[in-house]
């Protein structure tokens, strides 16, 4: 746009380059990216351990309720007279096994699905710090278009192409 013409305020009078601020916002567009499959395929991984946990457990819940069952039906059959005291104990002593197991799976169910929300929670975070990152230098890659700000007469340009410029130089002048 040269000095004279009619803007508006979303006219862009120089489009700046820096070479290396637009490397690193395509960096972070590839780093966010990244986190995001890492979160995913942790996610997936968590889950799955999850579920083994919780087929653990019932598998535990059931063989103690047959334990439990089975020393019930002993129990009987050994106050009858039916039963051989030994064969009782041993299935009174299954039965307290595999009721200390099913309580140690439900404990260990529980830091599984506690351990997942917080590794999750990690890889959130991860995620949402790479997209900040990235916003942020697309942000700056977005404002190496400098426009006009309003609408008016472009009164004049201060930067010749190939020039160098600082933080705050005044670049064009545009009058209503």
């Amino acid at each position: 746009v040269l000095p004279g013409a009619e803007v508006s305020a979303e006219t862009i009078i120089f489009e700046l380059s820096n070479p290396e601020l637009v490397q690193q916002s395509e960096d972070a567009q590839l780093q966010l990216k990244t986190v995001m499959a890492n979160f995913r395929t942790k996610k997936a991984e968590l889950e799955s351990n999850l579920l083994q946990s919780e087929s653990a457990l019932h598998r535990s819940e059931s063989e103690f309720k047959q334990a439990e069952l089975a020393a019930k039906i002993d129990r009987q059959l050994y106050d009858r007279g039916l039963e051989a005291k030994q064969t009782m104990q041993r299935s009174s002593l299954k039965y307290e096994q595999l009721k200390a197991q099913f309580k140690l799976e439900k404990k260990r169910f529980a830091i599984a699905q506690e351990s997942l929300e917080a590794q999750l929670s990690a890889e959130q975070n991860r995620v949402e710090q790479a997209r900040a990152r990235m916003e942020l230098l697309a942000s700056q890659v977005a404002g190496l278009k400098v426009k006009a700000g309003y609408e008016g007469l472009l009164q004049r340009q201060t930067l010749k192409e190939g020039q160098q410029v600082s933080v705050g130089q005044s670049l064009a002048q545009v009058v209503n």
